[in-house]
């Protein structure tokens, strides 16, 4: 990307001097050759309620799990572009699975991207979304039923 100078009397800013300079004295100016703005392809899937062969081992052992634990359990899918956290730029496209479960004012969430755990998120309503492993995610679920009483 180039810069360029802009004369005051052909760029259309209001100069306070002449020769292209501001009124503190800084050139003013113009972004020649701008890049094109990037675009993101569209997911091929968009998120939706997920079939049975699209949800791996570990996404469903932690869906049963949850509702063996009276959990409200809702799983996900969608394929779509993973793109670099920096720049944008689409690395590759990637499957995504969700699970997530309720219970009470409880909350979980997982998330397998290309059939390996990615994201785990908990929370409730006295405390802020905290992101957990795997493992916590599971102790979280499992962890609900000991303040239970039993009827």
């Amino acid at each position: 990307m180039s810069e360029a100078k802009c004369r005051a009397d052909e760029c259309g800013h209001t100069h306070a001097a002449r020769g292209g300079r501001d009124r503190y004295g800084r050139w003013c100016t113009l972004l020649a050759d701008a890049p094109e703005p990037r675009t993101i392809p569209d997911p091929e899937v968009p998120c939706r309620d997920a079939q049975p062969h699209e949800v791996c081992r570990a996404a469903r052992a932690f869906a049963t799990l949850a509702t063996a634990h009276d959990w409200t359990v809702r799983v996900t899918y969608a394929r779509g572009p993973r793109t670099h956290a920096t720049h944008g730029t689409v690395l590759r496209f990637v499957d995504s699975t969700a699970v997530r479960a309720r219970r009470g004012a409880d909350r979980v969430a997982g998330v397998w991207v290309d059939r390996r755990f990615d994201t785990g998120l908990v929370w409730d309503a006295g405390s802020g979304i905290v992101e957990v492993g795997a493992a916590a995610l599971a102790d979280r679920v499992k962890r609900a039923d000991a303040g239970r009483v039993a009827a």
